[in-house]
């Protein structure tokens, strides 16, 4: 039929009988689907003459009477929930309950009335894309509308058979949104290390599977607070400090034909080594980890296992460490899984010989003074002279 409306369209054109043209483009609307039947109806009554049908007419008023109700209504509602508004964000409202009205139900617990959700819409169109783009179903569109109409089934989507899928989906489009807004935050010379903080403090895993979760405790010693604590799954600690490399000037110098880091990476990558009483593996970075770096010692006593020997200032001799509350290990982080690298190993804070011996000697007043000669080694008491040791 449709081809034979197509030709005897092009033959009335050859000859131009214009108006013949037109009624066969519009037979030829109406057989394709472009024409409704109420309008051709309209158009071509089969009396002419005939009284008009206005049914339509009221439908179509009624319609519009009460679609602008509901609208002000609408409006109204959304304005004094939100006094600030603008019109830009009223037109937005509008236009998301006129999206959300698509999917209206009915409750079996209220008879006779009706009910729209506010986001189904949206969430219909994301699974209707996810089921089309990822998943190999016949009607997609009515697989979306099951699911988002359903209270019920959008808590119990793994029991749906296309339920994991979708969780897999939901769980990368909110990590990809999580990332995108983390690397507008990096770009933006302006963006301040809280915004980052509160942002990579809820996503552990930005840095990471191996990290379970971030620690409660970010204060170690009094004073200074960690940026970001990090627990992997063995129990230990990993710290990130965060550092805004865009608005720093003056990272890298030039030094005998080469880029080397100046002091202020040297001092972000040092910060963390102050702020808990052993060493640990530590990452300074922007947004995400750089590579670890053990710290430099800062007390001469260890504490980063729970069986540490503590020197004590005034005696040589040494005593073990008091019981105290068990805090996390701060260990070497292993690269890799299959790495050799016992990943249990500690970084020990101890000092070097000669500044444990310093730390460890008596007092002044009852240190004795040794002078070495080439053949014979004597003592003298404290009160000689105070020089440096000579060879006679």
């Amino acid at each position: 039929m449709r081809r034979l409306l197509e030709q005897a369209r092009l033959r009335a054109s050859e000859e131009n009988e214009w108006d013949i043209v037109c009624l066969l483009h519009e037979a030829h609307g109406y057989a394709t689907g472009r024409i409704l039947k109420p309008d051709f109806d309209e158009r071509y009554r089969l009396i002419k003459d005939s009284k008009r049908k206005d049914s339509l007419q009221k439908l179509v008023a009624g319609t519009l009477s009460r679609t602008l109700k509901f609208i002000n209504e609408a409006g109204n509602d959304y304005l004094v929930e939100q006094p600030g508004a603008g019109l830009h964000d009223l037109l937005t409202r509008l236009r998301e309950l006129g999206d959300d009205a698509q999917l209206l139900d009915a409750p079996e617990e209220t008879p006779g009335r009706y009910r729209l959700v506010r986001g189904r819409a949206e969430l219909m169109l994301w699974l209707q894309r996810v089921l089309s783009e990822r998943i190999d179903i016949e009607n997609p569109g009515e697989t979306a509308q099951r699911i988002a109409m359903s209270s019920e089934k959008v808590e119990a989507l793994a029991k749906d058979p296309d339920g994991q899928a979708i969780l897999k989906a939901t769980e990368l489009k909110q990590r990809s949104d999580t990332l995108t807004e983390l690397r507008k935050l990096v770009d933006d010379p302006t963006t301040g290390e809280e915004a980052l903080q509160e942002l990579l403090q809820h996503h552990p895993w930005i840095f990471g599977g191996r990290f379970v979760d971030a620690a409660t405790r970010r204060r170690l010693v009094d004073g200074e607070e960690l940026d970001i604590p990090l627990i992997r799954a063995d129990g230990s600690l990993h710290i990130v400090e965060l550092k805004r490399s865009l608005g720093v000037s003056g990272i890298i110098k030039r030094h005998r034909n080469a880029w080397v880091p100046t002091a202020e990476v040297h001092n972000a990558v040092g910060r963390p080594s102050t702020t808990s009483p052993a060493s640990t593996s530590t990452d300074s970075a922007s947004a995400t980890n750089s590579g670890s770096k053990p710290s430099a010692p800062a007390r001469p006593w260890s504490s980063a296992t729970p069986s540490c020997t503590r020197r004590s200032p005034s005696a040589s001799s040494t005593k073990p460490c008091a019981p105290s509350t068990p805090t996390p290990t701060a260990s070497k982080s292993s690269p890799t899984p299959s790495s050799s690298t016992t990943p249990h190993a500690h970084w020990e804070t101890r000092l070097p010989r000669k500044a444990r011996e310093t730390n460890s000697a008596p007092p002044p007043e009852k240190r004795r003074r040794t002078t070495v000669f080439p053949l014979q080694r004597r003592e003298t008491s404290a009160g000689a002279g105070r020089g440096p040791a000579t060879n006679r």
